[in-house]
């Protein structure tokens, strides 16, 4: 989560969110399903945005891995000026974004197992212009295999 520039209190919530989520899931042989992401990839960008300006993005998150085995995609977008910005994903003001996950429930879009979210957008606007680091991260959690796409 540091990649994508988020905070340790931004890491905490997703971690704590996906421990809701995990309790809430199905279990592996009686085990409850872990919420710690294993191994990752993620990419970043550094983008220079206009104030109240929509940007709009498109991603797809292909599950390659079956229920309970939840792994999961988010976008983020951090200010990197001095000051705040106000930053809105998908209308609601905030950082970083659930987008695709295999367990239904967890996302904005879930896909079940070995499922696809389709082609969607995520739309951003900020209230400063100035730079952004932009990104988009998919993960394991709980195991390093069948890794989603």
């Amino acid at each position: 989560m540091g990649a994508l520039g988020l905070t340790a209190a931004q890491t905490q919530e997703i971690r704590d969110r996906l421990t809701v989520q995990a309790q809430q899931s199905q279990t592996i042989g009686g085990v409850p399903f872990s919420p710690t992401p294993t191994d990752g990839s993620w990419i970043t960008r550094t983008v220079t945005l206009e104030a109240n300006q929509p940007y709009t993005y498109s991603w797809n998150y292909i599950g390659t891995d079956y229920v309970p085995f939840n792994d999961g995609s988010i976008g983020s977008l951090v200010y990197l000026g001095a000051g705040d910005s106000t930053i809105t994903i998908y209308g609601r003001e905030q950082e970083y974004t659930f987008l695709g996950f295999t367990n239904p429930g967890t996302g904005d879009f879930s896909t079940g197992s070995y499922g696809s979210t389709g082609w969607q957008t995520i739309t951003y606007q900020v209230s400063v212009a100035g730079d952004y680091l932009l990104g988009f991260a998919v993960f394991n959690l709980g195991d390093t295999a069948l890794d989603p796409v």
